[in-house]
């Protein structure tokens, strides 16, 4: 019952932000899935980035993931937010868990980038209401994975 509430305030949240009824269902299916896995998730007007962050019981081992995802784009589409949700979802999912001596390693954080985006990619294609938005889903993704790729160039560049 719980789980039923925080889904609707959910999609009100998300629909609010997108100022259209049009993509409820896939709010809903998003959610559901967020919370279907062990994942929470909160929408935030003051974020710069929406982040999934894990922590582990120290009793049982269990992972828990909190989506934090931001209500303001940062390229000016407000369907980032839809965007968002599935590419931090994807971090939820990803097996491969970011270690703590990892964090400031740039190809394994890159590489962390790539997988949580392609279980986006499969998240995506699942919902038909959003095939117009390919383009601009691809276009938001380049943009999110375009620091990591001139980081690592300029690393690579024997010019630096």
């Amino acid at each position: 019952m719980e789980t039923e509430r925080k889904i609707k305030m959910g999609i009100r949240e998300v629909r609010d932000t997108l100022e259209t009824a049009e993509y409820d269902s896939v709010i809903e299916s998003l959610l559901r899935k967020v919370y279907s896995r062990n994942m929470t998730i909160s929408f935030y007007e003051n974020r710069k980035d929406s982040v999934c962050e894990t922590s582990t019981d120290e009793i049982d081992g269990s992972i828990t993931c909190v989506l934090r995802i931001k209500k303001k784009p940062a390229f000016g589409n407000v369907k980032e937010i839809l965007f968002d949700i599935m590419h931090e979802m994807g971090h939820g999912l990803d097996e491969n868990r970011l270690e703590l001596k990892d964090k400031c390693n740039l190809e394994v954080r890159y590489a962390r980038e790539l997988r949580a985006w392609k279980i986006a990619d499969k998240e995506f294609a699942t919902h038909p209401e959003l095939k117009a938005d390919k383009l601009e889903y691809n276009r938001y993704k380049h943009e999110c994975l375009k620091d990591y790729e001139q980081l690592l160039l300029k690393r690579k560049s024997p010019n630096t």
